[in-house]
């Protein structure tokens, strides 16, 4: 004979086993509506990093920094670059410089209208920043490096060779995380000229011959 406990005992099983599935139904639903989460970090990745000379009768240190968009779609956003470039030179006195990275490093040749910046997958941004080895406002170092030679004509010194290494950190986007440049070497082989090739002048003004 049946007895209410059993009855109850079988509804019981019945509800559970309904909530059960029902569970597994509104999970499943759950998972496939959420996107693949991917990782800020895992969006971007830095391809180079270089150093060069430039200038004419005053050198400057130029570095750039290019990177790619691993992900598959376009990354659009509001342009949120913010780091540091560290620029180390051991020799001749141990000078060590932190320099910003900013929106206005990003060069022409990435897709940057002012304001927003567009990397299309598999698409290379580009950034650079220019140093004038001058530290702080005022202490110019390039005076400081041993001299090679000089142009008697042009009264350009050339510096001798100096080992200058730099890292990087920055961000692109405040919504991305930080890529990091471990340290590079560059051999750094300046110039200057105290007179920028104009000829001294007398207290009335006149240029000397």
């Amino acid at each position: 004979m049946t007895t209410h406990r059993s009855i109850a005992n079988r509804a019981l099983r019945r509800f559970l086993l309904w909530l059960l599935l029902s569970g597994i139904i509104f999970h499943n639903s759950c998972e496939e509506s959420l996107p693949t989460y991917v990782d800020p970090s895992d969006l971007l990745a830095l391809t180079d990093i270089s150093a060069e000379v430039s200038g004419v009768q005053r050198s400057s240190l130029n570095i750039h920094i290019k990177g790619v968009n691993n992900y598959d779609d376009a990354l659009y956003d509001t342009a949120g670059v913010n780091g540091s470039l560290h620029v180390l030179i051991p020799e001749n006195g141990y000078w060590k410089v932190d320099l910003p990275i900013q929106n206005a490093n990003i060069t022409d040749a990435t897709e940057y209208d002012g304001i927003v910046l567009t990397i299309a997958p598999n698409d290379t941004f580009h950034l650079h920043i220019i140093w004038n080895l001058v530290i702080g406002d005022t202490l110019d170092i390039l005076p400081d490096f041993p001299i090679s030679h000089i142009n008697e004509k042009t009264g350009v010194k050339y510096l001798e060779p100096a080992i200058v290494k730099y890292w990087a950190e920055f961000s692109l986007y405040d919504q991305a995380g930080y890529l990091e440049f471990d340290t590079r070497e560059y051999e750094f082989k300046g110039f200057y000229s105290d007179t920028l090739g104009v000829l001294p002048e007398d207290p009335l003004g006149i240029p000397v011959e």
